[in-house]
């Protein structure tokens, strides 16, 4: 067999099969026969500087990718100290740094930026390379994945039908050995895989690669048996193994369609059924009497007589001797233990959190480590524990030891049960430490069970998706926060409250033993009516002994915006949806003062944003219509799905309280169609401003709420917490990590139970004066009073400043302590509060910060901006040294410079002290000149660290930076080791989010040219000189919605003319 001629080069690159192997170079051709080799246009994209259309041939294409493929696969970047930097802990590596750093980018300039090399990698279907979802970088697939999809390319049948080679390695069962598999194929597998010392070696990773894999069966192998091979998987065989997945036990429970068709039918389901899923449907014709008969083989199946229904194969119940055996015992703590201590039940166990800490190794508390532990004594408490074993012997006996679970073990000494997995992260509130909140918000849309179909989630588990596992999720996080008011959105009802379908009513139940009261509103139709059926809706609870109810609205807002058109065109185009916001009126018990609630849902067609805009109008200014009732400084909270990212015509809306009718999400694309509410005006306006809690807080709104799966594979921020000018923002909690998220590729998972991500901020009201402020229309709202964010204030800001010191109210978690990612924000005692004086702070010394421990604070966002550039967030302890050095002296000079500016501006005032009206807004505070509440002994280190290569999106928001009277924003320092082309222009107190911009004159070095910008994304400004700003504003993108608009617009302007 190993005699016979090699085979062709392995296709290393080509998902689709055509070779760009390394082979032996072609013999030389001539012009004619060159010219003709480059092959027809595969790729046309614009070009990103000059605007212009630049066609790619497949020849062009297939030298960016080999190129690519040179550079990754080489470990070039790692050869190079500044590149190097760039990369991930994962492997991921922006694009624009590799262009920069290599001879790549001479190569792609001419087509364009990075945009180019995305567009060549997903034209050719490399196995070896894997772009992110933004487009902004690259990497290396794993090894065991390229391995994988390797050995499935070799028989799939584009190649198996070809490959003699393979047909001839194969046995008389279809299988064909490992070992002449890699001794055939010299180039099979990446090059951790060939140079893995011995012929044994490279099996088992083999072994390891098919073990995920649905197209191809191992065989391992066995001491006196045949040796490991492979082989393809028949039709037969694929066909037996999605059925037995689909009715198996754990499935088959929790899906309520098959549940419902086996309780139709007897407990059967029918074939034809199962033969119109999706999946099946790929796989074969639905031919009932065949799959039938291929069922009745499988030994977990059982078809009926008639060969059109099946059932999975039912086993004899178990006795009750054996429940009580020690067999019984152990399969049934196993099951115990590990829902105790899998990543969904244990964020959100705060006892569980409190012993994991004080038993754990403080290595083993940061998310991805390993070595967390629990004392047995901590699971002799939990009652589920209890009924199984009654002492601690007992429990350790039958608990699970070596090799029994892959989630726990008992630790050697049997003292302790340890977890085998990384540990998770968890969500907490920053900053650590605030004022004292009046209340908190949470926000949330729930992902309603009506809508969690195969065709919009055909990447999720069943079992995640079934809504019995999701709403216990959704409870203990509702439970684990405690806040004071939920705004839930997709939340499930039917006419008369009841049956299962009506989700309103389970939680008005659970939630009401917790000591909430609700109000609800389902979607109501254009004419007033309501649905029949099961529909979605929106609700609002409130903690009853913190707020008391006055009264509410319900606004259909179909029928308002119905109202409001003059036309029945514009009515019949507005009054399709059915969107509802609820409004609430609640009375802060202990403050006496009111607050409104705004709760709604807008709708998701991103196609018609000037519908989004309308709605969002409509559901806003009825709000602020409904406070005016209760006073002018009345405040007003919203929780929301939008449906609208950061910039478009919904969110610059409500944030500035005014739209222009000339604004791109205002162009309606329909005949004889007007906005209401606009008749002839030139913008829209609203009463008031809102702002959003979490740009407040860390600087900007959060990179996303929603992260989809396929079909959509959209990431993005769609929710929004916002209030008014009469609310201060004091805290909210961070979101978690892409990281995190992509363990289970997207959203729902089984740790987070819907698409959205819960949002939640710590408010208080203003004080009388500030609050006193009327709610006047077009007024521009006041910029709240924040510091510089993700940090306590400055002693300087303390003094010149309104911002109030820190009045700790509850055990905060400080840097001294040995706490962790899995423990709760108020485990720490209130010792670690100390008060110092103003003029004795020192800066923090480069040992201190290097040797401080990690804490809950020390969490990692996602690795991109919205702009694609990545963004490496530093722990406090892995600060570089040398900045903490060099920024060391400027702050004791600041701190000093303010304490004497201080000292004496309280010597000049101090006549007038007596006259001075003291806070009305419940506050207690020291003077703010002589004290500051320090908490801990460490340096607090901001959420969002610096990247490498760019400035972060913002360092401080505009209100905070003007907060200083004679201080002038100081631009950030430029990074080294990157020419001017690469960096971002310097912020500005009222600068947005920038982009990547090059000067027009310019004159880019001829070995490494400059990277153009990146077309300006919709709902962002960029930061351009005036005659690139006007060039924007003037002259559509070719590829933009406003460009296609207007063309269709002149389209028919000329079919009416004709």
């Amino acid at each position: 067999m190993m005699e016979l001629a090699q085979p062709a080069p392995l296709p290393i690159g080509r998902a689709d099969g055509q070779q760009t192997s390394r082979s032996q170079p072609a013999a030389p051709q001539s012009a004619a026969s060159a010219l003709a080799a480059h092959g027809p246009v595969v790729l046309s994209r614009i070009h990103s500087l000059t605007k212009s259309s630049v066609s790619m041939r497949d020849s062009d294409v297939a030298r960016v990718v080999k190129q690519v493929e040179t550079l990754l696969l080489g470990d070039f970047f790692r050869t190079v100290p500044a590149l190097a930097r760039e990369a991930t802990s994962d492997g991921w590596l922006p694009i624009a740094s590799l262009l920069n750093y290599s001879t790549l980018g001479q190569l792609v300039w001419s087509f364009g930026g990075v945009g180019v090399v995305a567009d060549c990698v997903r034209q050719v279907g490399s196995m070896l390379l894997e772009i992110s979802s933004d487009g902004s970088s690259i990497r290396k697939v794993p090894p065991r994945v390229a391995l994988r999809n390797q050995l499935e390319f070799l028989f799939s049948d584009g190649n198996y039908c070809k490959d003699v080679h393979l047909q001839l390695l194969q046995e008389r069962d279809g299988f064909v050995p490992v070992e002449a598999l890699i001794n055939s194929y010299q180039q099979l597998g990446p090059h951790e895989f060939r140079s893995a010392a011995g012929i044994e070696k490279q099996i088992e990773l083999v072994a390891e690669a098919l073990e995920s894999s649905v197209e191809l069966k191992l065989r391992p192998p066995t001491p006196a048996g045949p040796p490991c091979a492979v082989r393809k998987l028949s039709l037969v065989e694929k066909i037996t193994a999605q059925v037995e997945w689909y009715l198996c036990s754990s499935k088959f429970a929790t899906d309520r369609f098959l549940f419902e068709q086996a309780r139709d039918h007897n407990g059967w389901v029918p074939v034809a059924t199962l033969l119109s899923f999706p999946r099946m449907r790929k796989l074969c014709h639905p031919q009932v009497g065949a799959v039938a008969h291929v069922l009745s083989l499988s030994p977990k199946l059982q078809v009926s007589e008639d060969k059109t229904l099946v059932r999975p194969l039912m086993g004899p119940p178990a006795s009750p001797a054996y429940e009580r055996s020690p067999a019984g015992l152990k399969k049934k703590i196993k099951a115990v233990v590990e829902k105790l201590l899998n990543d969904a039940s244990l964020v959100f166990d705060r006892a569980m959190q409190t012993a994991i800490v004080q038993s754990s190794p403080p290595t083993a508390l940061l998310p991805g480590r390993l070595g967390v532990r629990v004392p047995l004594a901590q699971l002799m408490l939990r009652a589920q524990v209890q009924n199984l074993a009654r002492t601690e012997a007992e429990l350790r006996a039958i608990l699970p030891v070596k090799d029994e679970s892959s989630l726990v073990r008992l630790s050697d000494d049997g003292l302790f049960l340890e977890r085998l997995v990384p540990t998770p992260e968890v969500r907490q509130l920053f900053p650590e430490r605030s004022d004292t909140a009046d209340f908190s918000v949470l926000s949330f849309n729930l992902l309603a069970e009506m809508l969690t179909t195969l065709e919009q989630f055909p990447a999720i588990e069943q079992s995640v998706l079934a809504w019995t596992y999701r709403r216990e999720l959704i409870r203990k996080e509702i439970a684990y926060h405690s806040p004071s008011i939920l705004c839930l959105q997709e939340l499930q009802g039917t006419p008369g409250g009841v049956g299962t379908d009506d989700h309103y009513a389970y939680f008005k139940t659970e939630l009401g033993e917790l000591g909430y009261s609700s109000r609800y509103a389902r979607k109501i139709r254009r004419d007033g009516t309501e649905f029949m059926g099961t529909q979605i809706g929106n609700g609002v609870f409130w903690r009853e002994d913190e707020f008391e109810y006055i009264e509410h609205e319900v606004i259909p807002i179909a029928q308002r915006l119905c109202d409001a058109c003059d036309d029945e065109p514009s009515k019949a185009h507005f009054g399709r949806g059915s969107q509802v916001a609820l409004i609430v009126g609640l009375r802060h018990r202990a403050l006496k003062r009111p607050l409104v609630v705004l709760c709604t849902h807008l709708s998701c067609n991103f196609q018609e944003p000037w519908a989004q805009v309308a709605q969002a109008f409509v559901a806003v200014r009825s709000a602020m219509a409904f406070a005016v009732k209760f006073g002018d400084a009345t405040p007003v909270v919203m929780g929301a799905d939008l449906n609208s990212i950061p910039g478009s015509g919904v969110h610059r809306l409500l944030t500035t309280s005014r739209l222009s009718a000339e604004h791109r999400d205002m162009a309606i694309v329909a005949e004889n169609v007007a906005m209401p509410f606009l008749r002839g005006k030139a913008e829209l306006r609203l009463p008031a401003a809102l702002h959003s809690a979490y740009k407040t807080v860390l600087g900007d709104d959060p990179l996303f709420t929603n992260f989809a799966g396929p079909p959509s594979n959209f990431v993005g921020t769609l929710d929004y917490l916002m209030c008014d000018s009469h609310l201060r923002p004091l805290q909210v909690l961070l979101l978690p990590s892409e990281d995190t998220v992509r363990l289970e590729r997207c959203l729902p998972s089984s740790r987070f139970p819907s698409d959205h991500l819960p949002l939640l901020a710590q408010f208080g009201f203003k004080s009388g004066a500030s609050a006193a402020t009327s709610r006047q229309p077009h007024a521009k709202a006041p910029a709240p009073a924040m510091t510089t964010v993700g940090s306590r204030p400055t002693p300087a800001q303390l003094l010149t400043s309104d911002v109030k010191p820190h009045v700790i109210s509850r055990p905060p978690v400080t840097r001294n302590r040995d706490v962790s990612l899995v423990c709760d924000a108020r485990v720490a005692s209130s010792e670690d509060v100390t008060m110092v004086r103003i003029d004795s702070l020192e800066p923090m010394s480069v040992e201190n910060v290097m040797a401080s421990k990690p804490t809950l604070n020390d969490l990692r966002s996602p690795k991109r901006d919205r702009d694609g550039a990545l963004i490496q967030h530093l722990p406090h302890r892995a600060l570089i040294a040398e900045d903490v050095a060099a920024n060391a002296a400027a702050k004791a000079t600041a701190a000093a410079t303010a304490a004497a500016d201080a000292h004496a501006g309280a010597k000049s005032t101090s006549s007038g002290a007596s006259s001075t009206t003291p806070p009305t807004d419940g506050y207690a505070r020291p003077a703010p000149a002589q004290w500051a509440a320090i908490v801990g002994a460490k340096a607090h280190a901001a959420p969002h660290a610096s990247p490498v290569h760019a400035q972060p999106r913002t360092q401080q928001p505009p209100h905070a930076m003007q907060s200083h009277v004679n201080t002038p924003p100081q631009p950030l320092a430029k990074p080294k080791l990157l020419p001017p082309e690469l960096q971002l222009a310097s912020r500005t107190p009222t600068s947005s989010p920038s982009l990547r911009a090059t000067s027009a004159d310019r004159t880019p070095p001829p070995a490494v040219p400059p990277l153009p910008p990146r077309p300006m994304p919709h709902g962002h400004s960029a930061e351009l000189n005036e005659e690139s700003a006007q060039q924007y504003k003037t002259t559509p993108h070719p590829a933009s919605r406003g460009a296609r608009r207007s063309k269709e617009r002149a389209s028919r302007r000329s079919r009416g003319s004709q």
